[in-house]
């Protein structure tokens, strides 16, 4: 998402200069790491400030040429039989797999990484099924696995965050309201809405 947004921000604002840091540590914004921060969890911190800007609707993916090879999965429990990608250190998969009726640990995934790029090209590779947003499991062509069947729609937020202190400066407020407004204005939301 963000690539498109930078780019825009980019052309209306040459002279901002970003870095963008790939982590999933909740802790660089109160170290300063970090003025914005994009979060899939809402920071509960008392020193940030935060705003809900939009939500991803996920799918469960794998490429054709996996299945090909593979077979189809009918039902989610089926995946069992499957090679599974997935994170690494971070919990949160096999939390949902369990919540789904799969009692599985970080040997169930025959591919972990805690970066989900990487993970998502395993999953383009044909390397094995994994979950990632429905927008680009459509652009990429993936097939979506048990989108016709009536399952809890996977949903991730995501939440806008700064430190409490940054919210006085000029740059940083219009940074922060730019990708809120060009975040909460892409449709993230995949075709089984509620």
């Amino acid at each position: 998402l963000l690539p498109g947004i930078r780019t825009y921000l980019h052309r209306e604002e040459p002279r901002i200069r970003i870095d963008v840091v790939g982590s999933m540590s909740p802790e660089n914004l109160l170290l300063r790491e970090a003025d914005i921060a994009l979060r899939m969890f809402r920071p509960e911190q008392n020193d940030v400030i935060t705003r809900h800007v939009a939500d991803i609707d996920l799918g469960v993916f794998a490429h054709p040429d996996y299945l090909a090879r593979r077979g189809t999965p009918k039902t989610f429990a089926d995946i069992a039989g499957h090679s599974i990608v997935g994170f690494d250190r971070l919990d949160i998969m096999i939390r949902g797999f369990r919540s789904a009726g799969l009692e599985v640990d970080r040997d169930f995934f025959a591919f972990r990484s805690d970066s989900q790029a990487s993970g998502w090209e395993m999953v383009k590779s044909g390397f094995g099924i994994g979950i990632g947003p429905e927008y680009l499991g459509r652009r990429e062509n993936l097939v979506q696995l048990f989108a016709d069947q009536n399952y809890e729609v996977l949903r991730l937020p995501i939440w806008l965050t700064a430190h409490r202190d940054l919210r006085h400066s000029r740059r940083i407020r219009f940074v922060y309201d730019f990708l809120a407004g060009r975040l909460g204005a892409l449709d993230l939301r995949g075709s089984r809405r509620p």
